[in-house]
């Protein structure tokens, strides 16, 4: 059973991360920093930007075939509302490294009910990339339709922003969890 498993190393410290990030002990240290009123400064003008980038580095686990290859991608998010709660629109590109190249390209909607705390859902496409042959014909190519459901914890630092954030992708014939650590920027 423990050799079963092992594939999901990563995937299990990642959203043990995510969970530590989203505890009430976490969030109550992070709100007891030393300099409290300049943390609250640099989060309010994190606040106002309209526009969010960030690239993301993780891994996605395959629950059918039990792999989990190394993710990495960038996302972009606009802001649709300026109070609370947030709403958003962003766009998203990953590619999935594993013995076959996969390509994620999608939209997501964005809401954000408390300051830190952001769900996201949305379509997208993937593009499959594998080396198989058959008769001298290359079949390499094959696009399915993503629908991707997420949840994630933002920790302002000034001008960068840090989210673990844990994904759900929904394709025809597999379902994968996709967790990670996106490094953002606002402007």
């Amino acid at each position: 059973m423990m050799l079963r498993l092992m594939p999901y190393r990563s995937l299990v410290i990642g959203v043990s991360a995510l969970v530590f990030a989203i505890s009430p002990d976490a969030c109550i240290s992070q709100a007891r920093s030393a300099d409290e009123d300049h943390h609250h400064q640099d989060q309010n003008a994190h606040e106002t930007h309209l526009n969010h980038i960030a690239i993301f580095g993780g891994v996605t686990a395959n629950l059918e075939k039990k792999d989990t290859p190394p993710t990495i991608g960038v996302d972009f998010t606009r802001r649709l509302t300026v109070g609370k709660p947030i709403l958003g629109v962003g766009l998203f590109g990953e590619a999935i490294l594993g013995t076959h190249t996969e390509w994620l390209l999608g939209v997501l909607f964005y809401y954000k009910p408390f300051q830190a705390l952001w769900f996201r859902a949305g379509p997208g496409v993937e593009f499959i990339t594998e080396d198989v042959t058959h008769h001298g014909e290359n079949l390499s190519k094959k696009t399915e339709f993503v629908l991707r459901m997420g949840a994630g914890y933002t920790f302002n630092l000034g001008i960068l922003t840090l989210a673990p954030g844990i994904d759900l992708d929904i394709v025809r014939d597999h379902t994968s969890l996709v967790a990670g650590l996106n490094v953002g920027y606002g402007f």
